[in-house]
C-alpha cells in the first residue's frame, strides 16, 4: 500500500469516529408497531409470542388484570445480544419496576426502581421472570428496551419469547 494511500484511510477512519459510527437497521417482528402504550400488543394468560426487541425501537405489551392477581411475566433467551431493559407500568401511569441501565452489561451498577413488590429473577437458562402485584384492575403495561453499546455499528436486537401468567391473590 503506497503512502497516499495509507493516508487517505487514515482521514476517512477519523472521519469515521468523529462522525459516530453508521447504525444499519434490523428486521422487526411482525408485532409491529408496538412502540407505544396506546398501540400496544395485547397479551393472553399462558399463550407465548415470540418476538424481537430492536435497539431504539421499544416493544409494548398489555395485559389485563383483575385487582390482588400477581401477574408473571416470563422472558425466554432465544437469541441475539440479549441487552434488555424492562419497564412496568400500572393501569394509573405509575412505573411499577423501570431498569436503571442504559448500555448493555451496566446491569447492577444502577438497582432498578420497584414499588409494591414488583421483582425481577434472572434465572439461569437465558430467563427472566417479572412478578407484577396488581393492587388495581385494569391494564398493565410491559416495555421491553434492546440496549446497545456506544460504539456498535449494527442495531443490537433480541429474540425473546414472552408469556404472561397469573396467580390468585397478590400475597
Amino acid at each position: 500500500m503506497n503512502r497516499s494511500n495509507v493516508l487517505v484511510f487514515a482521514i476517512g477512519l477519523f472521519a469515521l469516529l468523529l462522525c459516530g459510527c453508521p447504525r444499519f437497521p434490523r428486521m422487526e417482528d411482525g408485532f409491529e408497531p408496538n412502540d407505544t402504550r396506546e398501540m400496544a400488543t395485547t397479551l393472553e394468560v399462558g399463550v407465548p409470542i415470540t418476538a424481537r426487541a430492536v435497539q431504539g425501537n421499544p416493544d409494548v405489551f398489555k395485559f389485563m388484570a383483575d385487582p390482588g392477581e400477581l401477574l408473571i411475566f416470563t422472558l425466554e433467551s432465544l437469541g441475539e445480544e440479549d441487552c434488555v431493559a424492562f419497564t412496568v407500568t400500572g393501569p394509573d401511569g405509575t412505573e411499577l419496576f423501570a431498569d436503571q441501565h442504559f448500555f448493555c452489561g451496566d446491569r447492577g451498577f444502577e438497582p432498578p426502581l420497584t414499588v409494591n413488590g414488583v421483582g425481577l429473577n434472572m434465572g439461569m437458562e437465558d430467563r427472566y421472570v417479572l412478578s407484577v402485584p396488581a393492587d388495581a384492575g385494569g391494564d398493565y403495561f410491559l416495555t421491553i428496551n434492546e440496549l446497545g453499546e456506544v460504539d456498535n455499528l449494527f442495531d443490537f436486537s433480541w429474540l425473546y419469547r414472552l408469556t404472561v401468567t397469573t396467580t390468585g391473590l397478590a400475597e
